[in-house]
């Protein structure tokens, strides 16, 4: 998992980019209650999660993605960055 790589402000922003513009599906998230949402395409699977509370008492304020679904976030933040 990736941390502090997602913000959670821009979580819905980020799956309707990926619905939209990437052609990935929405699934029903799971009973974890740290998954924020789960996506599938051509057969592969992955889940946003909430962070757990940090050890300093931190707010959370981002998402983890696994490793190898970091690129999609990337592309994301590249094509809407402003300016």
């Amino acid at each position: 998992m990736s941390r502090n790589y997602l913000h959670e402000s821009k979580l819905r922003e980020f799956i309707v980019w990926l619905v939209r513009e990437r052609g990935w599906k929405t699934m029903p998230i799971t009973r974890n209650p740290y998954e924020l949402a789960r996506l599938c395409k051509d057969g592969k699977t992955f889940s946003i999660y909430q962070r757990a509370a940090t050890n300093r008492g931190d707010p959370i304020v981002h998402c983890s993605v696994p490793h190898n679904f970091n690129y999609l976030v990337h592309q994301f933040i590249q094509e809407t960055k402003d300016g």
